[in-house]
């Protein structure tokens, strides 16, 4: 029996929008950047409030109508706007990987992959982590290498098991 796991599978734009996602969702700087924002917005709609009103500022509905804005812009402004810079951004990044076949060979000590640009091989002592959403598995290494597997493309239990008793690192779920 051979000690190895081979997959191909085609590259999807919604699997590598995705993969950017998670990759900025780990983002301090981006979290701290989403926080900035709506803080920032709910000051300044409150001072816009004030200045408008001085004299009979109703307090309250003032303090109200600010921090619900800035959760508004921190829960669904600001996510629609990064899916949509994501989303051009594979586009334009990765237009010519999209539909592409990609063969990926996992061993007891490397990943490999082959695809139209050439191949790559990384050792899995190298495996910073690896991420299992709900439709993909997501390779980090330490040089900041990302790895996406569609789980629609393979035998996801299989897999799942194969790489928990290879990797030194677990699997976050996500």
């Amino acid at each position: 029996m051979t000690d190895f796991i081979k997959v191909e599978y085609p590259v999807r734009e919604k699997d590598l929008l995705e993969t950017q996602l998670l990759i900025a969702s780990q983002s301090k700087k981006l979290r701290r950047q989403r926080w900035t924002a709506s803080v920032s917005a709910t000051l300044i709609l409150f001072v816009c409030i004030l200045c408008r009103h001085p004299d009979d500022i109703k307090w309250i509905p003032a303090i109200t109508i600010s921090i619900l804005a800035g959760g508004l812009l921190f829960f669904l402004i600001i996510p629609y706007t990064y899916r949509r810079h994501y989303l051009n951004q594979v586009k334009t990044c990765f237009a010519g990987m999209i539909g592409e076949t990609v063969e990926v060979k996992i061993t007891a000590d490397s990943i490999e992959t082959v695809d139209k640009t050439g191949e790559t091989k990384i050792k899995l002592t190298t495996v910073k982590k690896v991420y299992e959403t709900g439709n993909l598995f997501i390779f980090q290494s330490d040089s900041g290498l990302y790895l996406t597997i569609a789980k629609q493309d393979i035998d996801a239990v299989k897999f799942r098991d194969y790489l928990i008793s290879h990797l030194q690192t677990g699997i976050t779920r996500m």
